[in-house]
């Protein structure tokens, strides 16, 4: 998709951003540039829309060099999600995210359809936030449109510049969260810079580390942890998180303090205790605390009858044992589309895997964070 072939950028004031960078990026692949400030990362992605020109080698998209293509007609082409979000505060959000597609002279109800459609991806109702101005939404919001502006036109590149840094910490996993969620669905090529290395290790298909204009090791978050390719490298990732990365089993990504409940409850009851946990989700257990099965808010809420029990509208979703290496843990994930893995040992539920739990696992928080989460929403 993305190729570069001995890229070179030398400053006129004589600094060299990048020395010699040969880098390919697959379709459909979030690709994370990450390193200390001045090693190259945003030069680098800044190349490929040509809001940086290169001094040596060339840059392809598709197999041909963009330095072959008009640098205006390539930018509508490619999405661009900034740290400032850049909403033009005088336009409303409907305009703001239209702003291509009208360069691009789409036909006008073709642009309202993406403006709601693009709106309802990211939870924003369109009959609320369409006329609304960006001063009036929150900072996570302002930056939830950003992020769907730069996909309007439907580019197949989209390059995001630190887009969550200036936000607080919520809001921030808020987006990390919606950003893998999204790209499963699109499946855009996305270059995504990053000072955050937590933040590469959750949202990443591949990181490349760069320090002084160079890649020092492009890989798969996994295989960054367990290999490090050497001391540079190894201070980066930190030791925390390489220890957390040497094959962490199922103990170690579970949250323990999870909702359950007994087969035998009736349904009004198990919705009474979804709402005074906060939950969506139950585990069903025995009185000895053997796994039985899992029971949601939305398969309660569809059966109107006081006769059934918990027992007969439960899902059996496979558990995996506390021993699991995160490999087949990841693959289970990968192959189904539930939300959560029961954990077990000798039977019994010892706690549940969610992707956000997963995650967080991997990127090195301390097995503490993970008792407070409580519940099974994430």
């Amino acid at each position: 998709m993305i190729t570069f072939k001995n890229v070179s950028k030398q400053f006129p004031d004589g600094t060299t951003a990048l020395k010699d960078i040969n880098l390919h990026i697959e379709k459909g692949e979030l690709l994370t540039l990450i390193g200390p400030s001045g090693c190259g990362k945003t030069t680098t992605m800044k190349m490929i829309n040509r809001l940086i020109e290169p001094t040596g080698g060339q840059i392809y998209i598709d197999g041909r060099s963009i330095s072959e293509q008009d640098p205006v007609e390539l930018r509508r082409s490619i999405g661009y999600v900034i740290q400032q979000i850049g909403l033009l505060p005088h336009m409303t959000i409907a305009e703001n995210i239209s702003l291509i597609p009208k360069l691009k002279k789409w036909d006008k109800n073709k642009i309202e359809n993406r403006v709601d459609e693009l709106l309802e991806l990211v939870g924003l109702e369109p009959s609320t936030f369409r006329t609304r101005y960006p001063l009036e939404l929150s900072g996570g919001q302002q930056q939830r449109v950003g992020v769907i502006r730069a996909l309007a036109a439907e580019p197949p590149i989209i390059l995001m510049d630190e887009p969550f840094s200036a936000l607080d910490p919520i809001s921030r996993e808020q987006l990390q969260d919606e950003l893998v969620k999204l790209q499963k669905e699109i499946q855009k090529t996305i270059v995504f810079v990053t000072h955050d290395m937590d933040e590469a290790m959750k949202i990443a298909d591949r990181i490349a580390i760069m320090k002084d204009g160079e890649i020092l090791q492009l890989d798969t978050p996994d295989n960054i942890l367990r290999h490090p390719k050497n001391d540079f490298v190894r201070d980066f990732v930190g030791d925390e998180r390489i220890a957390k990365g040497q094959t962490p089993s199922a103990s170690d990504l579970m949250i323990r303090k999870v909702a359950t409940v007994k087969e035998s409850l009736g349904l009004a009851e198990a919705i009474r205790l979804m709402k005074s946990e906060c939950v969506e989700s139950l585990v069903v257990t025995s009185s000895d605390h053997v796994y039985k099965g899992v029971v949601t808010l939305e398969v309660v809420q569809q059966h109107d009858d006081d006769s059934k029990r918990i027992v007969d509208v439960m899902s059996e979703p496979k558990p995996v044992l506390i021993d699991t290496l995160y490999p087949e843990i990841a693959k289970r994930f990968a192959e189904e589309t539930q939300g959560m893995i029961p954990v077990v040992n000798q039977s019994k539920l010892e706690g549940v895997i969610t992707n956000g739990s997963m995650m967080r696992g991997l990127a090195g928080l301390d097995q503490e964070s993970q008792r407070k989460e409580g519940g099974l929403n994430e």
